[in-house]
């Protein structure tokens, strides 16, 4: 399985086989107004979803005025060899809070997590990155999956997994879905081995209390991870960190592909 995840910090929180990972430092949304004669790069909107109407702002593509890099960081952040063991107690995954992650899931929340130029930064690097038919599998996913607007067509399947049904229904780009606590069950139950060409996770990784159990089910690892699930290259680091108006929080690809 290829893979892409994004992390953010929050309170709570095959075919070619790759598997990608993003990551930003910080969470925020951003709806700003818009610099004089720009595109205003989003829709509002009311989704109508299981009988209930909610209000959103959705991102869409349009030129804004950004510009997008990749700068590899593969030496400069994986240059020392992994120890032998796993290096994590079980005290790192452990929480202040610790009450069912459900309860926090249970209201659907239609907003964005990270701002305006991270999003836009790993659509980006989605475009470039994922393949035309591919089977994609989005994982801890929510309302939107931060794909190109026009993936649904493009690719072959784009299944998602997430903590809350609603905001799942409400994201226009899955072909299918199933409500999923990776931190309760950390397996893929009810796909097929083989069945996905890529997999994503954005802006959730840093919130598994199981993430080797997770990685090792599918693929979804960053560095250590990578390293310690086994049946991965060496990871490859990337800082997508978009820049221009509306830009502020940075972005990280990790990402390695299935031997």
């Amino acid at each position: 399985l290829p893979l892409a995840v994004s992390f953010a910090r929050a309170g709570r929180l095959p075919l070619t086989r790759r598997a990608f990972m993003a990551g930003s430092s910080i969470v925020a949304a951003s709806m700003s107004s818009q610099p004089a004669g720009a595109s205003p790069g989003f829709v509002t909107e009311t989704l109508l979803v299981n009988g209930q109407r909610y209000n959103a702002q959705r991102f869409v593509e349009a030129d804004v005025g950004m510009k997008f890099q990749r700068t590899e960081l593969t030496d400069k952040l994986f240059a020392q060899a992994w120890p032998a063991d796993w290096p994590f107690p079980p005290s790192a995954f452990s929480r202040l809070d610790e009450s069912d992650d459900g309860d926090f899931y249970s209201s659907p929340r239609f907003v964005y997590h990270i701002d305006e130029g991270a999003v836009r930064a790993l659509t980006d690097y989605y475009k470039a990155s994922i393949p035309d038919g591919s089977a994609v599998l989005d994982i801890c996913s929510s309302w939107v999956s931060h794909y190109p607007d026009d993936f649904p067509q493009k690719m072959k399947r784009i299944a998602g997994t997430g903590m809350n049904s609603l905001e799942l229904e409400g994201n226009k780009q899955l072909s299918d879905f199933t409500p999923k606590n990776l931190n309760i069950e950390p397996k893929l139950s009810g796909y097929a081995d083989n069945s996905f060409d890529v997999v994503t996770c954005v802006v959730s990784v840093d919130y598994l209390i199981h993430p080797l159990e997770v990685f090792k089910e599918h693929a979804l690892v960053i560095g250590a991870y990578f390293n310690y699930a086994g049946g991965w290259s060496k990871a490859r680091a990337f800082d997508v960190s978009p820049s221009g108006p509306r830009t502020n929080d940075p972005l990280f690809i990790v990402e390695a592909i299935k031997e």
